[in-house]
């Protein structure tokens, strides 16, 4: 079983979300690629997905999650928990896409399957 931490993937109601956030009792998720509401749900209600969880990025204007290995990665904020609507070509976007490589990269190269120790670097549970 999948443990839950700050950008997992979780199932609820038959739908995917992005876990934001979790206060030992509910849990917040968002939907990125239906909307911007924020829900608050019991933890028992969501079932966490066997998956890498997002990457945390530290970047200039705050730390954001990000699935790094591809170009059209929705970003989400993690100061307004709100996904970022930049263009392909925006300055920040592409700064975080870029870490967010590199840390993927770094984790492959060490040819770590899970690599916990390494990631709680940068994932913060």
């Amino acid at each position: 079983m999948a443990t839950l931490v700050l950008g997992s993937i979780v199932t609820y109601k038959n739908d995917h979300y992005v876990a934001l956030g979790y206060d030992g009792n509910l849990v917040t998720i968002i939907a990125p690629h239906k909307s911007q509401r924020k829900l608050r749900v019991k933890r028992g209600n969501v079932t966490v997905i066997d998956i890498p969880p997002l990457l945390q990025v530290a970047h200039t204007t705050g730390d954001y999650l990000v699935r790094a290995h591809s170009p059209r990665s929705t970003i989400i904020s993690l100061t307004t928990n709100r996904v970022m609507n930049w263009s392909n070509d925006n300055g920040n976007r592409r700064e975080i896409l870029r870490k967010a490589s590199e840390i993927h990269n770094e984790i492959h190269n060490r040819g770590a399957i899970q690599p916990d120790a390494f990631l709680s670097q940068y994932v913060k549970a």
